[in-house]
């Protein structure tokens, strides 16, 4: 970013500009401002007067901050998340050149301390559903006073500790009332009762809990920790987990995406999340590609936010694998502003309507059948238990064969007829499904680097031979189904 001219007698005046705009640019990077909003934030100073500009800077003038970050178009989020970083460098908590700076720990304000004595105390209602403790310094130590608060607590359905100031150690204490909820939950068996009620003997550590924010955290580049990801194993009930905007990066998500892999019958139980947000985490093509995997084998979730993250095309290539890996179990996927391209996009578009066709191999023992009742059309009508595609179903439940699908090929047969008699005949069988009405049901690829006539081509291509109708840059398919595109 290059200094604003200025004319004024005093020499240091061009240098405290350029330092500021120094500090702007530093500040811009770590909240991974694009190459155009920071070419925004260099001809908003250059329009404006030093005056303005010492406004923002030195006397931290929020009328001037908010009309900076407004017109570099900035989230809500990003822009909140500016203001720590910029208070952190006023305050001297790090110097122009340095590494971002980490949230600070804050103490306690005294209601917050307040609040947290009652809860430890007395505990929360047993009524009260939700607790929002968003924006508030609570820092490691207040957390872990929580999770005491919470031990005997087993009404608690929403927790949201968006932007507590949180570090490793707090997202460790969280995992703690992860794990002993999940705990008691499975003990008690008291997962899946509703209104809180409970079996004798009741429950505890918040064993009921269903959704949980922790974004705006900084759970620093190697993820929120063994401790946290051992009680996201654990807990049972838990549907909904925000992680946005928590300095995950690629090698931050690994133990995350192990327990996502995790599935039903092993020595870990399965993770049952069904909603994840991991938007805003500096996220590349490394990621992308080890979610391959992770949705390959995951059977729970059904929606996921990986947005403004740095995928690239690159990564759009590893998100299209994961669509047909995925089987159509996952039902929405917010991939937004992850600079796709026209190429990268073009094969989300195609693997979003693609039908969800997969292979599976079995050996058909001699005098058996496979076990699937099918139609004239080869729709399987049910699978019979023992059979040897009922032991398949069981072993690899990711790639279960399931009533509705269609079987439309046998080795190398195609038609009807040999299809039967190859099912019938051979021992080796690799049997071809197609899942018709499967797949996602919405994707949001908007902001991804597309020009107008990349939207207009891609459209083209998806829209008419599928009878897709257009309404703004929301694109939409006979059952449904919808795809979020615009050119930007």
């Amino acid at each position: 970013m290059t200094p604003a001219e200025v004319e004024d007698d005093d020499d240091g005046s061009e240098v405290a500009a350029a330092q500021m705009l120094e500090g702007l640019g530093i500040l811009l990077k770590v909240v991974s401002a694009s190459e155009e909003q920071l070419e925004a934030a260099s001809k908003w100073c250059d329009d404006m007067c030093i005056e303005r500009v010492e406004d923002m800077w030195e006397a931290a003038d929020e009328d001037e901050w908010d009309k900076f970050c407004e017109a570099l178009q900035l989230e809500e989020e990003a822009a909140d998340k500016l203001r720590t970083h910029f208070r952190a460098l006023k305050e001297g908590k790090f110097k122009l050149g340095e590494e971002a700076p980490r949230p600070p720990q804050h103490q306690p304000l005294p209601p917050l301390q307040q609040r947290l004595d009652e809860i430890v105390e007395n505990g929360i209602e047993a009524d009260r559903r939700e607790l929002d403790f968003s924006d508030e310094a609570l820092g490691d130590e207040g957390v872990q006073r929580l999770v005491k608060g919470l031990e005997g607590n087993s009404g608690l359905r929403r927790l949201r500790l968006h932007r507590c100031y949180l570090t490793p150690k707090g997202f460790a204490h969280v995992g703690q009332l992860l794990y002993e909820g999940g705990r008691i939950a499975a003990t008690q068996g008291s997962f899946g009762e509703a209104d809180g009620q409970q079996k004798a003997g009741g429950g505890g550590f918040a064993d009921k809990l269903e959704l949980l924010v922790l974004s705006g955290n900084d759970c620093s580049p190697k993820g929120p920790g063994r401790d946290f990801c051992d009680g996201l194993s654990m807990i049972v009930n838990l549907k909904s987990l925000s992680l946005a905007m928590c300095n995950l990066g690629d090698a931050g998500v690994t133990d995350l995406f192990e327990v996502l892999s995790l599935r039903d019958g092993g020595a870990k139980a399965a993770c049952l999340l069904e909603e994840l947000d991991i938007s805003h985490n500096n996220l590349g093509p490394a990621t992308a590609r080890a979610l391959v995997s992770v949705l390959g084998r995951n059977e729970h979730l059904r929606s996921l936010s990986i947005k403004a993250n740095e995928l690239g095309p690159e990564g759009a290539d590893a998100m299209a694998e994961c669509l047909v890996a995925n089987k159509g179990r996952l039902q929405r996927l917010d991939i937004a502003q992850n600079g796709f391209m026209l190429d990268g996009a073009r094969m989300l578009l195609e693997a979003f309507v693609s039908p969800v066709t997969f292979a599976i191999n079995i050996v058909r023992p001699s005098g058996q059948s496979t076990g699937a009742t099918l139609s004239a059309t080869l729709r399987v009508m049910g699978i019979n238990p023992t059979s040897v595609l009922d032991q398949w179903n069981n072993n690899r439940p990711a790639e279960a064969v399931r009533a509705g699908d269609f079987v439309v090929r046998v080795n190398d047969k195609t038609s009807t007829k040999l299809i039967l008699e190859e099912l019938g005949s051979r021992a080796e069988l690799e049997i071809v499904v197609n899942r018709p009405g499967a797949g996602l049901s919405y994707m949001d690829i908007c902001y991804n680097g597309i020009t107008n006539p990349g939207v207009e081509e891609l459209r083209d291509e998806v829209g008419r031979p599928q009878g897709c109708t257009l309404q703004g840059s929301l694109l939409r398919w006979p059952g449904g189904r919808q795809v979020s595109m615009n050119a930007a």
